[in-house]
């Protein structure tokens, strides 16, 4: 009895830790570099820089349809997130090179239920320490 109790424990153990391990190491396959430009983004989108974010887009060689619709800051489309922060100019400059069949959408998805598949390029990041700057 003793040993049928201690390999169901070993084995309920086994199985958190590598579903721990699982989706951790779905967050540490981020390259720095990519991190970084999603970072700049989300940070110049908040803070309602339209002119950063405009060199920051183009810097990296992106377009705003793919910004806009790939983005996303601590669980958010990146055009909520600048709303978030009042953040109405940045919006605009989103919303205006949009075309018309991606405006005014609004999608609500469990971020926990995006598989490895879908293609979302998804960043958290720190935001108390940006509203002050």
């Amino acid at each position: 009895m003793t040993s049928f109790k201690h390999r169901i424990t070993t084995i309920v153990k086994t199985g958190a830790v590598l579903t721990t391990l699982a989706f951790s190491s779905h967050a540490l396959a981020v390259d720095p570099y990519v991190e970084n430009m999603l970072i700049g983004f989300c940070k110049a989108s908040m803070r309602n820089d339209v002119l950063a974010l405009h060199r920051s887009i183009r810097s990296h060689r992106m377009d705003y349809v793919t910004v806009a619709d790939k983005v996303v800051c601590n669980s958010q489309p990146i055009m909520n997130f600048a709303m978030q922060y009042g953040a109405v100019d940045t919006y605009r400059s989103f919303e205006r090179r949009l075309p018309s069949t991606l405006r005014k959408r609004i999608e609500i998805r469990d971020m926990s239920s995006i598989s490895e598949s879908d293609d979302v390029w998804a960043v958290t990041f720190d935001v108390a320490n940006d509203v002050a700057k």
